[in-house]
């Protein structure tokens, strides 16, 4: 992919999203009775404006002759899945192809017609920080954020001509499928060092592998827990526990806060160093990513950093312990409270960690390595790549620039 941004008058023509589609698959209100196992069913969880295609999270799932009979219709490639009511009111992703799930209540699929406009420009102008505006300032509920289908034609998007929509929507698209292919590599790394960590240290568990608490195998700990940091409009992102999660390996950058580099240097007891393990201890406690190499930011309450040291253990192999399904379980059952709950410190220094003999572990982490130092490359590409997009899209919407493709 290859482009040139130039200069251009800016864009007045709008119209609304009513005027944009042929057909709504609308199963909104309904709730479709759900099974252990079949077809899976997205909900607004597994829609975000962050990935290409919808995410598979908290899946549930309908049976062959509920999909053949219960819905009303279903979405096909290439629509767009719009959200209408909850957290994520006004999130899009395109259906991908092929449809291999059905839609839930509380959003819509959109299928664009081409004889009005560009179907990658309408997802990117859908996605644009005016738009989302305009979404979050229709909605008609003050307790669960809630956007009425009635209301598409209050919905005014920008309406360039044709060309510069095509250039607009291709930028917008391939940009995100690059980033889209860069996390399907990271999730199939991710896989490789969790099935080889399963196959070595669970299925092959040796009964003369000793044991040794959490707090004895680690160098230092990392903990500003309790203590809110002062922030700023800009500066250096504070990480807080949303940023943390169990479906990716480091930190993501959702909702974020900023400290200056005065707070930076002086108001924080310790910063986390690249290999660190960031571990969620209130809130959603287990929740576990690696600090990266660089660390470009610093964390805030609620959670610590767990230097490992490695002379005892791989920081590779003690990530992976900690996010394995029994350790994950321990966490939950040691955990205290019922509405917000909560692991303490000591509570968690002190869980037995297996180490294996050292040939095993170090053997383990030559192979790992490559894959985490691999994911590290393509989450720097990720933010280059989504910053780039997430810039210059109100430039390109407001006509400020153009994007030509050849």
């Amino acid at each position: 992919m290859s482009n040139v941004v130039r200069k251009m008058h800016s864009i007045q023509q709008e119209i609304p999203l009513s005027k944009t589609t042929k057909f709504v698959v609308d199963n909104r209100g309904r709730t479709a009775p759900t099974e252990k196992t079949g077809i899976p069913l997205i909900a607004t969880n597994c829609i975000n404006n962050n990935n290409l295609y919808p995410v598979y999270e908290n899946l549930r799932y309908v049976s062959q002759e509920t999909y053949d009979n219960w819905f009303r219709s279903h979405p096909e490639p290439g629509d767009l899945l719009l959200t209408l009511k909850g957290s994520q009111n006004g999130a899009v992703c395109l259906i991908p192809d092929p449809v291999n799930f059905v839609i839930a209540q509380d959003m819509v699929a959109l299928r664009v017609d081409e004889k009005v406009i560009d179907p990658l420009f309408l997802f990117a102008a859908l996605r644009s920080d005016e738009v989302q505006a305009q979404i979050k300032n229709l909605d008609v509920s003050g307790v669960i954020p809630h956007l009425k289908k009635s209301d598409f034609d209050k919905l005014m998007l920008p309406y360039p001509e044709r060309d510069a929509q095509r250039s607009i929507g291709q930028f917008y698209f391939y940009t995100s499928k690059k980033i889209d292919l860069l996390h399907r590599q990271n999730k199939t790394l991710e896989a490789m060092a969790e099935t080889l960590f399963r196959q070595w240290f669970v299925e092959e568990v040796q009964d003369n592998w000793n044991e040794k608490e959490l707090k004895d195998i680690l160098e230092f700990v990392v903990d500003n827990r309790g203590k809110t940091a002062p922030t700023s409009e800009t500066g250096i992102p504070l990480i807080a526990t949303n940023c943390i999660k169990n479906n990716n390996i480091f930190p993501t950058y959702e909702k974020i806060r900023y400290i200056s580099e005065e707070t930076y240097s002086n108001w924080f007891r310790s910063h986390p160093e690249p290999g660190d393990l960031i571990f969620v201890n209130k809130g959603t406690p287990g929740c576990i990513n690696l600090a990266p190499n660089p660390v470009d930011f610093c964390i805030a309450q609620d959670m610590i950093a767990l230097r490992v040291n490695k002379n005892h253990l791989s920081n590779y192999y003690l990530f992976l312990f900690l996010r394995s399904e029994d350790v994950q379980n321990q966490i939950i059952n040691s955990s205290v409270g019922t509405t917000i709950p909560h692991l303490k410190k000591t509570d968690l220094l002190s869980f037995k960690i297996i180490i294996p003999d050292n040939y095993k572990t170090n053997e383990f982490n030559k192979i790992v390595e490559s894959f985490f130092l691999k994911i590290n490359s393509n989450s720097k590409q990720i933010r280059t790549l989504g910053t780039l997009r997430d810039t210059l899209l109100p430039k390109l919407m407001n006509g400020e620039v153009r994007v030509d493709y050849p």
